[in-house]
């Protein structure tokens, strides 16, 4: 086994936890004017980018669980951002889509998206943020997250 002590940079679940919350902190302030939480905006940023699709793409796309992603669509239907209707090859499936309500939040959402990442990338160069997207991507492949 190796020795991590004699690594320059250990991922610990400390530091995987201290970067998912700075951007669920962010996150929560941001929404909170709009009675949305961090996951449904997830959701509705997927939505606006690919609208009618169907609740197992969209748990791919936002690599997050089934129930969570059951969870927030029906949150989102019962709100007005979302409508199910079901798939016109297989019935038994339905796919999401945006309604208006959601149309016009959108510019907030990828301002919030915009603002997000400007702020987390803040005295970086393109370089270092295309080598750290990069970096991060093999990650969570070594680690079969993505």
């Amino acid at each position: 086994m190796d020795n991590i002590e004699n690594e320059d940079f250990v991922i610990t679940p400390s530091v995987a936890q201290h970067f998912k919350k700075s951007i669920d902190n962010y996150m929560d302030q941001k929404y909170a004017s709009c009675n949305l939480g961090r996951l449904e905006c997830i959701y509705l940023g997927h939505l606006l980018d690919q609208d009618g699709v169907s609740l197992i793409d969209l748990t791919k796309t936002s690599h997050l669980d089934k129930a969570n992603t059951t969870r927030a669509i029906n949150d989102l239907e019962q709100k007005g951002y979302v409508v199910k209707r079901a798939n016109e090859k297989d019935s038994r499936k339905y796919k999401i889509y945006i309604t208006d309500k959601t149309r016009e939040i959108a510019e907030k959402l990828k301002e919030t998206r915009i603002a997000l990442n400007k702020k987390a990338f803040k005295g970086i160069t393109k370089s270092e943020k295309k080598n750290f997207i990069k970096t991060f991507h093999k990650i969570c492949k070594n680690l079969d997250v993505l």
